[in-house]
């Protein structure tokens, strides 16, 4: 019952979403790995045990804006990972399984990477009556397996995936009057399809 919480780098991550792309694709993985050995060095000034640098971006946002989608960037900085013998690449999970003795976090403020509330995502009528259907329909499916505990397991896999794919968060991005774009219909059409 605990979960583990990884908070991003806030300026190696943006770099990659919304600076190097402008950037020649060797010049932007050099600078890249040169300010993670920044932290590098840091980390063993400081004697930070566990360390990690987690660098995540914002779905596929960046690559649209780089030359050949990014390819470039990603073979320079991939091939300057991969002769940097001091740094390591490892997903969440390996690291966790790695380190099982973390510290903990008595209190943890709300907020998102936009601000530090979640007024992109609820208070606006549209957010708020997006939520409310998708609370009615994960109340609804909850009360149908529960009366149903023979319905097909597969279906009812599909089902619990169309729920989950209806609370992400991007959804209500595009309702309310902060986010306007041409294809605000699309999504809410996509939205009300799952």
């Amino acid at each position: 019952n605990q979960i583990a919480i990884f908070f991003r780098d806030h300026a190696l991550s943006d770099n990659i979403g919304f600076v190097y792309s402008g950037w020649d694709p060797e010049k932007a993985a050099d600078d890249f790995v040169g300010k993670l050995w920044e932290i590098h060095r840091n980390i063993i000034n400081n004697r930070v045990e566990s360390p990690i640098v987690p660098i995540i971006l914002d779905g596929e946002n960046a690559w649209e804006y780089y030359r050949n989608d990014g390819h470039d960037f990603l073979e320079a900085l991939y091939n300057k990972i991969d002769n940097s013998p001091w740094l390591e690449t490892v997903t969440f999970s390996q690291f966790l399984s790695e380190n099982p003795n973390l510290g903990k976090l008595p209190k943890l403020f709300p907020g998102s990477w936009i601000s530090h509330n979640f007024s992109v995502w609820i208070g606006h009528a549209e957010d708020n009556k997006a939520w409310d259907m998708v609370f009615k329909a994960r109340e609804e499916l909850e009360a149908f397996q529960k009366a149903n505990p023979a319905f097909d397991i597969k279906k009812m896999e599909l089902a619990w995936k169309e729920i989950f794919i209806s609370e992400g968060s991007d959804w209500c991005w595009w309702f309310g009057p902060d986010h306007i774009g041409p294809n605000n219909d699309d999504f809410d059409r996509l939205f009300r399809s799952h």
